[in-house]
């Protein structure tokens, strides 16, 4: 019994481990959000080239701007942190525990 509870958590522990870092890149008021393995791919030339219109210039005053010119704001964030996922993951395993445990002892 001390070593399935124990399988348990380990389990719960691995599965809460995995979580999906984002790319945000902003110009132009135009937005892309793209998953990335780590945050140092996360850069100008990464942002063109998953979408080259990202910084498409619809003033036809500007169509002299360059790519140095382009200024494109990034960031890079996740989603669900290991703490959060731990959460979510131990209040299922308790309340799948706590179900069986009712319908096995139940009078």
């Amino acid at each position: 019994m001390k070593i399935s509870v124990l399988l348990a958590a380990l389990a719960l522990v691995l599965a809460s481990a995995a979580h999906q870092k984002f790319c945000k890149c902003q110009c132009n008021g135009k937005k892309l959000i793209e998953p990335i393995d780590n945050c140092g791919s996360c850069t100008k030339d990464f942002c063109l080239t998953k979408d080259e219109k990202l910084c498409e210039v619809s003033d036809v005053t500007k169509t002299d701007l360059h790519l140095e010119d382009v200024n494109i704001l990034i960031s890079c964030y996740q989603i669900e942190s290991f703490k959060d996922q731990l959460i979510i993951y131990a209040f299922v395993l308790v309340v799948f525990i706590l179900c069986v445990y009712g319908l096995v002892f139940r009078r």
